[in-house]
């Protein structure tokens, strides 16, 4: 079950890694505006653009639900000690912290684990924040 779970993150990702280069091509390919460098996704009547910009703001929110969702759970795979390292910290008087998110665990986890931890962490930050201002500046 753990495998098939794994998977969909695996897809969700790709799937919304794919829809980003879509988009950044598609937007870079296109002819700005004169004089302005901004490009214009549609044009027409006020109504029609009102609910493009809508269905625009709903795509983008849901692929970057999608995308944090599947970073979060790779991100509590990566914190989660495993057997022999709850058995070492044991050994030594020190303890994890267990199915929660903890900065005490990101300290204990093999380093080899800490740098996809801080590109996850980073990247979802930035991609959290460009969402937010892509669908601010939709207008």
């Amino acid at each position: 079950m753990q495998r098939r779970i794994n998977q969909l993150y695996f897809y969700t990702t790709l799937l919304v890694t794919f829809t980003n280069i879509c988009w950044t091509m598609a937007t870079v390919l296109s002819k700005p505006a004169a004089g302005t460098g901004m490009v214009q996704l549609a044009h027409g009547k006020c109504a029609a653009i009102s609910r493009t910009n809508t269905i625009l703001h709903l795509v983008i929110n849901i692929l970057s639900t999608l995308l944090l969702w599947a970073m979060n759970h790779c991100m509590q795979l990566l914190l989660s000690p495993s057997r022999t390292e709850l058995n070492r910290a044991h050994g030594l008087g020190l303890h994890f912290d267990i199915g929660i998110p903890s900065l005490k665990n990101f300290w204990r986890v093999p380093k080899a684990r800490r740098g996809p931890l801080v590109t996850l962490f980073m990247s979802s930050t930035v991609l959290h924040l460009l969402y937010v201002y892509v669908a601010s500046h939709c207008t």
